[in-house]
């Protein structure tokens, strides 16, 4: 069931199609017992949401975004075979928007549904009501909890560590689990830094492109590197930290939490060993290089010459 495409594809990838069937139908069953199906969601004990918003997050979901991320949350909707990046895998937990922690804070998520994500097909729900934005978060958990225990019960079965019969009591063991690891960001704030405003802070975060080691990936002179592969297996080119806009932005605590606790799904490190004053220093001089008309004049020469 689990077939290795190599190691330049990102790994292992569980096949469903494999699985016994009569595994595969008592895995169907645990896993609508446990999540529900589609018009009628549930989670196990979450204090976070309830049956009517999960059930109005599905509905939301299904009419905004099923085409690209899938009805199970794949990311391999009818439109979302053709994007590039490719629409996020929810079933595996991992989450690029995570800022120093497992998964994202509630706070965190919607921002992105607000604002969506520059530079690729996902687009800006600023219409959509308060609610609405969170009933559509809450569904995008169910989804992530429902693959997660999905995946490490194929998982389990492939290894003959499960028989079809305990498959209820693994997913339910995992699904609390893992609700327990959302609930210890679910409300956390988005962070809140200031970066140094002096030139001088500026110059030592450039130094320390090259200390901490940007420019291995992000190449000398910061403009993009060689191909990388995240955990969903995906090919994606290493950006070029000079253009004036990035994916996530550069609001000043989100450049902090990035360097100095990486983006795991990435490949990017982190850098706890970077002092405070270092961390900000960095992320001052990444908020600004975009910007040539806000960079030292030798420094504009430098980062954005010919």
């Amino acid at each position: 069931m689990l077939k290795d495409y190599g190691k330049q594809s990102g790994g292992k990838v569980v096949d469903p199609e494999s699985v016994d069937p009569t595994i595969r139908a008592a895995l169907t069953s645990a896993l609508d017992e446990t999540f529900g199906t589609p018009a009628a969601p549930k989670l196990p004990g979450a204090e976070f949401t309830h049956e009517e918003q999960l059930a109005a997050g599905s509905k939301l979901y299904r009419s905004q975004c099923v085409h690209c991320h899938g009805l199970t949350g794949n990311g391999r909707g009818q439109t979302g075979l053709f994007l590039e990046p490719p629409p996020r895998d929810f079933r595996s937990g991992g989450f690029k928007s995570s800022l120093g922690t497992t998964y994202p804070s509630a706070a965190v998520m919607k921002r992105v549904l607000r604002e969506g994500v520059k530079g690729t097909q996902m687009q800006a729900y600023d219409l959509l009501s308060d609610s609405e934005i969170d009933a559509i978060v809450a569904y995008v958990v169910h989804l992530s909890v429902r693959g997660t225990c999905e995946i490490k019960a194929l998982v389990a079965a492939e290894a003959e560590e499960s028989a079809d019969h305990e498959l209820l009591d693994l997913i339910r063991t995992d699904a609390n689990a893992l609700l327990n690891a959302w609930r210890t960001t679910w409300t956390l704030p988005l962070p809140a830094v200031e970066f140094p405003k002096d030139t001088e802070a500026i110059r030592r975060g450039y130094a320390l492109t090259t200390v901490v080691g940007c420019t291995t990936c992000h190449g000398g002179n910061l403009r993009g590197g060689a191909f990388r592969y995240d955990v969903w297996g995906n090919s994606l080119r290493v950006p070029d930290l000079t253009m004036a806009e990035w994916k996530w932005g550069r609001e000043p605590g989100d450049l902090h939490a990035r360097m100095r606790y990486g983006i795991a799904p990435s490949n990017m490190p982190a850098n706890p060993l970077l002092s405070e004053r270092q961390t900000r220093d960095l992320a001052a001089f990444l908020g600004v290089i975009g910007r040539p008309d806000l960079l030292p004049d030798d420094l504009r020469k430098e980062v954005h010459k010919p």
